[in-house]
C-alpha cells in the first residue's frame, strides 16, 4: 500500500470515530435529565396586623384602565406606594369587578411585598359587579402608618 492510500484509510478512520463520538455525545445529552424547577410559593398574607391609630393614613388608588387584571393591580400597588411615601402599608382592600380571578390579587401583593423587602399587609378581596369607569377591572384602598401622627384622638368609623 502506498503512503497516500494508508493516509486516506487514517483519515477514514478517525472521521468515522470522530462522527461517532459526537453522536454518542449528543445521545448521552438527550438522554439525562434537566434537573425540575421549583417555583417559589407566594408568602400567605396575615388576616390582621396591628398598627397605631393616632398614625394612620387612608389613601385609595387612581381607577387605572391599562391592561388586565394584573397590570392594574400593579399600577395601583405602585400609586400606593407612592401616596404611603416613608410609611408602612398595613392594610388592603381590593375590589374586583366581574369574574376577575380574586386569588391573581392575593398573590400580586405578596410577590410585589416580598420583592420590595417590605412587610406583608393584611388584606381584603370583594368581588362587585361592575366599577365606575370602562375597562377598569380592580379598585384599591389602603391603609398606612405613617411617620407622624395624624388623628390624635384616634379613628371612629360610623356607618353611612
Amino acid at each position: 500500500m502506498s503512503k497516500r492510500v494508508l493516509a486516506y484509510l487514517v483519515a477514514a478512520v478517525v472521521w468515522a470515530s470522530a462522527s461517532g463520538w459526537a453522536a454518542d455525545k449528543r445521545k448521552k445529552k438527550k438522554n439525562e435529565e434537566l434537573p425540575n424547577q421549583v417555583l417559589q410559593l407566594p408568602r400567605d398574607l396575615p388576616s390582621a396586623v396591628v398598627a397605631e391609630t393616632a398614625r394612620l393614613v387612608f389613601h385609595v388608588a387612581p381607577l387605572s384602565s391599562h391592561g388586565l387584571l394584573s397590570q392594574q393591580v400593579r399600577d395601583g400597588l405602585k400609586a400606593l406606594t407612592r401616596m404611603a411615601g416613608s410609611g408602612t402599608i398595613v392594610r388592603l382592600r381590593a375590589f374586583v369587578a366581574g369574574t376577575g380571578d380574586m386569588r391573581r390579587v392575593q398573590t400580586i401583593v405578596s410577590e410585589t411585598f416580598a420583592d420590595h423587602h417590605q412587610s406583608l399587609p393584611a388584606l381584603s378581596v370583594v368581588q362587585v359587579g361592575r366599577l365606575p369607569a370602562e375597562g377598569v377591572q380592580v379598585s384599591l384602598e389602603a391603609v398606612s402608618v405613617g411617620k407622624k401622627e395624624v388623628n390624635p384622638h384616634g379613628v371612629a368609623l360610623v356607618a353611612g
